[in-house]
């Protein structure tokens, strides 16, 4: 497919790639651009929410999705690509704002924020993986949320200390 896509042949693709696992990174770090500079921030967790399901929700982004997790075990450098490329500015971001959310009082102050982004990560793996078919944003919307509301998550009014 790939010469198919870009309108070139095989051994001109493999004169730039010499082999299906380096076509397959480079694939992937296209897909997976770093963010631009500064980082990504988001003002609350509900625009963190509401932008992971946008992006997430892009056919392209969950069958990339879909597919690097389902090779991790042939093909483990994608992964580190993707981690590299991606991965970790949101991780890093997404930490940030929830250690924001519970300085705000909206989630507890002992609120254990690594286990938090840990269960979001893996409502966000089933999501992509486990339907028989790409969730839409809605779905992965009202998933995310429905899990925040079960770690003790609290819109507009803030804790008592």
């Amino acid at each position: 497919r790939p010469p198919l896509a870009a309108l070139v042949d095989f051994p001109t693709i493999y004169r730039r790639f010499a082999a299906k696992t380096e076509l397959l990174v480079h694939t992937v770090a296209a897909v997976f651009e770093p963010p631009e500079r500064g980082g990504l921030k988001w003002r609350s967790l509900e625009q963190m929410v509401t932008d992971w399901a946008e992006f997430l929700s892009r056919p392209n982004i969950g069958r990339v999705l879909r597919r690097l997790y389902s090779s991790a075990e042939e093909y483990p450098e994608l992964l580190e690509v993707y981690w590299h490329r991606h991965g970790r500015h949101h991780w890093a971001a997404g930490q940030s704002t929830l250690k924001q959310a519970r300085d705000q009082g909206h989630l507890a102050e002992d609120a254990e924020i690594d286990v938090i982004q840990e269960i979001l990560f893996g409502t966000v793996l089933y999501q992509l993986v486990a339907g028989h078919q790409a969730p839409d944003a809605r779905q992965i919307d009202t998933s995310l949320n429905a899990v925040l509301r079960q770690v003790g998550y609290q819109t507009g009014a803030r804790r008592a200390p």
